[in-house]
């Protein structure tokens, strides 16, 4: 990662990258209408089934999106030269999720094989960054030590609390993982008009502001390079469509997403900001017990009714998504829905800027943390972070009843996850222990999985409860067809 003072931003730089976000909203703007007029003629076609008519939609709108990016990544390489080569991976990351997806549009790839290519997708950033160098290998396997690409340059995270992670080719080896998980979450959160591209928008959003939290050079540039390509998408993608992502949009926005992570040096923002697809992909895996594709999936979430609502399914064999817990209080409109999980998505955007807060702080005049954890703020921009996201998230559960119990899930576990970091960190610094720097990361990661489980435990007793008092409203008996947690 490159700081903001690195770079050296110059007045005429800023405006060039404020022209892209403009530039690429209108060039993106115009490809799309003349995309969904040639999708036609194709028969990229599908059906909006949450609608009674299930009329005609354009598909694989994901396609327009990234040609619409491609002018902009040309601009940053050629007056942006620090940052040509991570410009030139993302691309070539981006693009490559594009193509596996349109192949899975056109020919309904098995979940299996996705996985794969999303993971051969991955590669390029792994092999361009691969440097064992640094590592320190047995004499018989000194050779490694010459195998040196170090084309681009990803930093190994940083986990609030913890602090510097030392994980050389694990996290090398990690990156690929990260590419498949980021872009199959994003996959499995799509499905509602505006329901992807909205959230995705939210996310980069969001970014934006952990990149200026962090001085992150190339969380900012990239992210303000595809801000304006995917407002244009949502445009024609929220109610009523006027096309879907398909696998093409879905799979290079969560390629997007991921290499902004990964190259802005903001990972746990960005799982943070992403919770809302996490979770989803959690439920549904769950669920279903491992990786469906859709059209292999015989059960329903959700039911459409004569009223052109969406109301939770509340048959026991029926599989968990976000927006049948969404649904469970009572049937929403698919834009009210869709605003829900917009809104549950900004709720995880803000615990993002307090996690990067948290990360960029100095924690030296709190005796508590010991040696502090090396950031450039103040310790107080902690308590204004907190703050503003707190009278946010207020606002919003006031506003949105509908996952007001989800979100109190959310933060309570985040408090609990939070307070056994700080645990961790007082204890290991005062046995003083070195090796702790290099399994930071797997209790880190250990108190995450617990974290989810115990996350998805939590929403099936919701959904059970919620389901019950539907059943005996509608004076259906509520002591059978009760869910039980996978």
């Amino acid at each position: 990662m490159k700081t903001f003072d690195a770079m050296n931003f110059s007045v005429w730089q800023i405006i060039l990258l404020l022209s892209i976000v403009i530039g690429s909203y209108f060039f993106t703007h115009e490809l799309f209408k003349r995309y969904i007029e040639f999708a036609k003629t194709r028969n990229w076609i599908g059906r909006d089934i949450h609608k009674k008519t299930h009329p005609s939609v354009a598909e694989s709108g994901g396609i327009p999106f990234v040609l619409g990016m491609i002018p902009g990544q040309i601009l940053i390489m050629i007056f942006f030269p620090a940052v040509w080569r991570e410009t030139l991976a993302f691309s070539l990351t981006v693009l490559l999720s594009g193509i596996v997806g349109f192949c899975d549009d056109r020919y309904t790839l098995s979940s299996f094989k996705k996985i794969i290519l999303m993971i051969i997708t991955g590669l390029p950033l792994f092999l361009l960054n691969l440097d064992l160098s640094s590592i320190i290998w047995p004499k018989w396997l000194h050779w490694l030590s010459y195998f040196k690409i170090g084309f681009i340059h990803i930093n190994d995270p940083i986990i609030p609390i913890l602090g510097q992670t030392q994980l050389t080719l694990i996290y090398q080896l990690a990156i690929p993982i990260i590419i498949m998980v980021l872009t199959n979450g994003v996959n499995m959160l799509e499905g509602y008009n505006g329901e992807g591209s909205g959230t995705s928008l939210i996310v980069i959003c969001f970014m934006i502001f952990y990149s200026l939290i962090a001085k992150s050079s190339e969380g900012l540039i990239f992210s303000l390079s595809v801000i304006g390509a995917l407002t244009a998408f949502l445009k024609f993608n929220k109610f009523p469509a006027k096309v879907f992502p398909g696998d093409v949009g879905t799979l290079s926005l969560g390629a997007t997403i991921a290499c902004i992570g990964l190259f802005g040096s903001i990972e746990v923002a960005m799982f943070c900001a992403i919770l809302v697809h996490i979770f989803n992909g959690f439920y549904v895996i769950a669920s279903l017990r491992g990786f469906r594709e859709r059209h292999t999936i015989k059960t329903q979430d959700i039911v459409i009714t004569d009223y052109s609502l969406i109301e939770a399914s509340k048959e026991e064999s029926d599989h968990l998504t976000l927006p049948r817990l969404i649904l469970a209080d009572k049937p929403l409109t698919e834009p009210l829905l869709v605003r829900n999980i917009w809104a549950l998505g900004v709720v995880g955007g803000l615990f993002g800027i307090v996690s990067e807060t948290v990360r960029q702080s100095r924690w030296t005049p709190l005796p508590l943390f010991g040696e502090g954890n090396g950031g450039d703020l103040h310790w107080i921009w902690i308590l204004v972070a907190l703050l503003i996201s707190g009278s946010l998230y207020v606002i919003i559960i006031i506003k949105f009843k509908a996952i007001r119990v989800i979100s109190f899930f959310m933060i309570t576990l985040l408090i609990v996850g939070l307070g056994l970091l700080v645990l961790l960190r007082i204890l290991l610094i005062q046995a003083d222990a070195q090796w702790f720097r290099y399994i930071n990361w797997l209790i880190a990661g250990i108190l995450a999985i617990g974290g989810l489980i115990i996350w998805y435990v939590l929403s099936v007793k919701h959904l059970q409860m919620k389901i019950s008092k539907l059943k005996e409203h509608n004076g259906e008996t509520s002591n059978k067809n009760k869910l039980t947690p996978t």
